[in-house]
């Protein structure tokens, strides 16, 4: 929406009322201290540490407030930043009495190997970022797959969209961002097999008799029976191509296994390569992540190997691999997360649009990417912290992987068990982490950001009365950011301009190692953050800064836009408002 010069003030009166959020992203400068004695983190685990300690005591087990069935999970929990490397050494490990009857490990820790199962999926899609061309992500899968284009030529989807698969409108990029529609899992999995296999009369539970001559099974049932000997994109997709869709694509996200399958064979595809060649040559190789592989690991690892079953580490690398593959350690995956919050391996332009959503959910809690699944943590403030994770469940394998951009950090969970709420208590766990890291990093960021920034700042030339006060409001649920406590240019005090009233406050917005310089922008009064729900919808306020931000300018230079200059410790010693054409010195 176009803003003019002569609406900002009537805009200014009608955000008037709290809105819901500031601009996206970051209150403050992401936190360094996440390991000294004095980090609010390094307290917050000791905390998420302690906990699980009392949860894991026989003698609270049937206590109210504990995780249901933890004692049952073999698990491994810990953090990684890119600040602060040592902040890898914050882990839990828990080795269940079911461990020790297994040809593994019996004791685990950082570099023990887990099955991390769709975790899998968030490097699939790297390798993929890494290795295909952007047009490649928008070629439909009909010229991709030759298969697949004469199927949609015979059964043309938009025929009958209901119940034909629109294989010329999915690419890529709709199988990454689990938008393209397609049934969830393999045909092998069906109930019909899994009844014939467990010698379970499907007719007595109100099923009919399977029709094998079906326009679904007639060339289906050939390729599952060529599947014994394995799976091949070629017997893999008469398996799926006249199967019915769930949604047109680009419609509403759902879940699909099916979906990466057929991504992992693009890679395949497009590259000439296998996705494990790919994968070691684009991202273990260069991250030195020595302990992961796919599907199975060298004998020589067995014994480090968190094997509940030893039959799920037979499988061979395949398609599958790139669903839910991935054999990995805790290290390995803190190496690989640490290398996404770098921008390592793609620029990091590349980083933060692939560190965005594709689609919401129906929940406002729950937003999906490539294949990020988003989960927004509301803080005591009203302000929100974008969580990308992505969980994994399969076989007795059940994770998270967790980055959270706003902070520079992430934690990872890997867990096996064989009891069937192992998905439930992995889940419970990563409550734990979350409820006591998420408001322990908020105060740590804020902590260093005030320490760091805020002060008076005055202007060094003889006779020019000009300054800035920079201060924190410490009320809790106040508004986060830096506040403007004072603004006076040439003896005259900004108090009642669009920018600058009561309230008003600095949030980061660029940062650049290179230059030392720190961006910040002014995040209005009228737009502080708020987790009051019974504003209305139009007249609520909205988001005013994403409106105006950026409306007002002078001399060609935003009213809103700052920069500090900050020394080797991240101290700032300068602070430039450009469109007053002045800078400040830090007075100490």
């Amino acid at each position: 929406m176009p803003v003019s010069f002569r609406n900002l003030a009537v805009i200014s009166l009608c955000a008037t009322s709290p809105a819901f959020a500031d601009l996206l992203g970051p209150r403050y400068l992401p936190p360094v201290d996440l390991t000294s004695d004095k980090s609010t983190v390094s307290a917050a685990w000791k905390n998420i540490t302690s906990t699980f300690e009392k949860f894991l005591d026989e003698k609270n087990a049937n206590a109210t407030g504990g995780i249901p069935g933890i004692r049952n999970m073999t698990f491994s929990a810990g953090m990684f930043a890119l600040n602060d490397p040592s902040a890898s050494k914050h882990q839990f490990h828990f080795s269940s009495p079911a461990l020790q009857l297994t040809n593994g490990t019996r004791k685990v820790d950082g570099d023990s190997l887990y099955r991390a199962a769709s975790i899998t999926k968030v490097l699939t899609v790297l390798t993929g970022l890494l290795n295909l061309k952007i047009t490649d992500w928008e070629r439909p899968l009909t010229e991709i797959f030759p298969a697949l284009g004469e199927f949609a030529k015979e059964r043309p989807g938009k025929d009958d969209p209901v119940n034909t698969i629109q294989w010329e409108n999915i690419t890529p990029n709709t199988l990454a961002s689990q938008i393209s529609g397609l049934p969830t899992n393999l045909l092998a999995s069906e109930l019909a097999i899994i009844f014939m296999e467990n010698d379970i009369n499907g007719f007595e539970r109100g099923y009919p008799a399977v029709d094998m001559n079906s326009s679904i099974l007639s060339d289906a049932i050939p390729a599952l029976i060529a599947q014994a000997g394995g799976i091949t994109i070629d017997n893999f997709i008469p398996t799926i191509e006249a199967r019915q869709p769930n949604f047109e694509p680009w419609t509403s996200p759902l879940y699909s296994n099916n979906g990466f399958i057929l991504l992992t064979a693009v890679l395949q595809n497009i590259t000439a390569k296998a996705l494990p060649v790919l994968s070691q040559e684009s991202i273990f190789d260069p991250l030195k992540m020595s302990s992961s592989y796919y599907n199975q690991v060298p004998e020589s690892e067995s014994k480090r190997s968190v094997r509940i079953f030893d039959v799920e580490w037979a499988a061979k690398p395949n398609i599958l691999s790139g669903s839910g593959g991935l054999v990995t350690t805790l290290n390995d995956l803190a190496k690989f997360g640490t290398a996404v919050l770098n921008s390592t391996l793609l620029p990091k332009h590349e980083t933060r649009r692939w560190m965005k959503p594709i689609t919401h959910t129906a929940s406002f809690q729950y937003s999906m990417g490539r294949p990020w699944e988003i989960l927004r943590y509301t803080h005591t403030s009203g302000a929100v912290t974008d969580l990308y994770t992505k969980a994994g469940d399969s076989g007795t394998a059940s994770s998270f992987l967790v980055l959270i951009p706003d902070y520079n950090v992430g934690f990872t969970i890997l867990g096996a068990s064989a009891d069937e709420n192992k998905n439930a208590i992995v889940g419970k766990i990563g409550d734990v982490i979350s409820n006591a890291l998420l408001p322990a990093l908020e105060a740590q960021a804020t902590k260093e950001t005030v320490a760091n920034f805020a002060g008076t700042y005055v202007s060094t030339v003889e006779g020019l009365n000009s300054s800035v006060v920079l201060c924190h409001n410490d009320t809790e649920g106040a508004a986060p950011g830096l506040l403007i406590k004072s603004l006076i240019s040439n003896g005259t005090a900004f108090k009642f301009d669009l920018y600058y009233s009561p309230g008003a406050r600095l949030t980061p917005s660029v940062l650049s190692d290179k230059t030392g310089k720190v961006g910040f922008r002014v995040s209005t009064a009228a737009d502080a953050p708020s987790i009051d729900k019974s504003k209305a919808l139009f007249s609520g306020g909205g988001s005013s800064d994403f409106l105006i931000g950026d409306a007002q300018s002078y001399g060609g230079a935003s009213l809103s836009h700052w920069s500090a200059q900050v020394d080797k410790d991240g101290k700032a010693t300068t602070l430039s408002l450009a469109w007053l054409r002045l800078t400040l010195k830090r007075k100490e």
